[in-house]
């Protein structure tokens, strides 16, 4: 199979080398791209980045590689991301995989389908320290997906950029293509800041009788449960 693993605010790439590693050792190819204005593509990033650009990022890759029936996977942030992307190349996807994500609805924002306590929170944190649209990553990040483990922190400090407000103000473009992609969720159980983010969608995919999967761990599931994530992509 082919997957195409999306990440969300404040990774890169670098995020999935763990899970890499997995499938490529079950014979799977993998693609891990780095979104406009993130990891090493953060000096591209201008407050004219919206969720479209990282929709057509992940369109572009798909259709230059000439990839055919891809997992797509979408962590947090990204499950806009990969939603949109049905747009240009539903025919060249499998399944979408919404890795603690997202979910968005045809019209809307990012910020219009979360909760308002969160858009309140980043936008002061923006206005405060960001310019007005940008949200720093640092140790309060970290303790926000709930990394404890103080070696996967030190490693995963120095890597993670900063998140345009921005990327939520543009609607999302949904269709048919979306409503009949295929669409498994899988939510992350352990209570940490995200869990009340990620919570509705979770419960949006068992009402809308998606498959569901649980793991218990924090929001980086890829970092710090690689194996029995892996486990829920082959199966699913």
């Amino acid at each position: 199979m082919n997957f195409v693993l999306v990440h969300g605010a404040c990774h890169g790439g670098w995020c999935w080398e763990p899970v890499e590693k997995l499938l490529r050792s079950r014979g799977h190819e993998v693609y891990s791209p780095t979104l406009t204005g993130m990891g090493d593509r953060a000096h591209l990033l201008t407050p004219d980045i919206t969720a479209q650009t990282h929709v057509d990022d992940i369109s572009n890759l798909i259709q230059i590689e000439g990839l055919n029936e891809v997992v797509l996977v979408g962590h947090s942030y990204a499950g806009l991301v990969i939603a949109g992307a049905t747009e240009s190349v539903a025919q060249q996807i499998k399944q979408l995989v919404f890795l603690d994500a997202y979910i968005p609805q045809n019209g809307k924002t990012g910020f219009e389908i979360i909760g308002e306590s969160f858009v309140t929170d980043w936008t002061q944190a923006a206005d405060q320290y960001g310019d007005g649209w940008l949200n720093h990553a640092d140790e309060r990040s970290l303790d926000s997906w709930g990394i404890k483990d103080q070696h996967l922190r030190k490693m995963m400090l120095p890597k993670l950029t900063d998140f345009s407000i921005n990327f939520l103000k543009a609607p999302i473009k949904l269709s048919e293509a979306f409503d009949h992609a295929e669409k498994t969720f899988i939510h992350c159980s352990e209570k940490t800041y995200c869990y009340d983010l990620m919570f509705p969608f979770y419960q949006y995919a068992k009402d809308n009788h998606w498959p569901t999967f649980v793991i218990e761990t924090g929001h980086d599931p890829m970092l710090t449960k690689p194996q029995e994530l892996v486990e829920i992509l082959l199966s699913s």
